[in-house]
């Protein structure tokens, strides 16, 4: 199930970061995070801005809660099933054994090693939040990493 060169990271979620219990397996998702940032005075805990930023994008999910799912038939760009993760233009379909699960605890993500160390780390100091991609979406956020903060009212 897992695709080659990739590693199943399992993230924390609940309703509101896991889409509503939308997210099931096949789907296609952004992670961004959310934490605060020091700004002027580093020792005052009261002075933090809220951040935002896209951590990783177009991520298959591999499943959501404990229940495994069948694996995905990958399709080409025509829709003909491809046996390998690396084609052009591949999609991942939805497993028929699967439901949308808004008391989901977890999401399972296929990501890279290096993406894996940087999820695990993001997972320590914010709130990690997926956002779903309509199928075959490979637009791309142009500021991954980049801080987006908001004033505290």
């Amino acid at each position: 199930v897992i695709p080659e060169g990739k590693r199943a990271v399992a993230v924390e979620v609940d309703e509101k970061s896991n889409v509503g219990g939308l997210v099931v397996a096949g789907d296609h998702v952004d992670v961004v995070v959310i934490g605060k940032k020091k700004t002027i005075d580093k020792n005052d805990p009261t002075d933090q801005l809220p951040t935002s930023f896209t951590l990783l994008q177009d991520i298959e999910v591999l499943s959501v809660a404990q229940t495994a799912q069948d694996p995905a038939v990958r399709l080409d760009k025509d829709g003909n099933p491809i046996s390998t993760d690396t084609a052009a233009g591949n999609t991942a379909s939805r497993p028929e054994d699967t439901g949308s699960d808004p008391s989901a605890k977890t999401v399972t993500l296929a990501v890279n090693p290096d993406q894996a160390a940087t999820l695990a780390l993001a997972s320590v100091s914010y709130t990690v939040y997926l956002v779903l991609r309509p199928n075959g979406d490979k637009g791309i956020v142009n500021n991954p990493g980049d801080l987006i903060t908001l004033p505290i009212q």
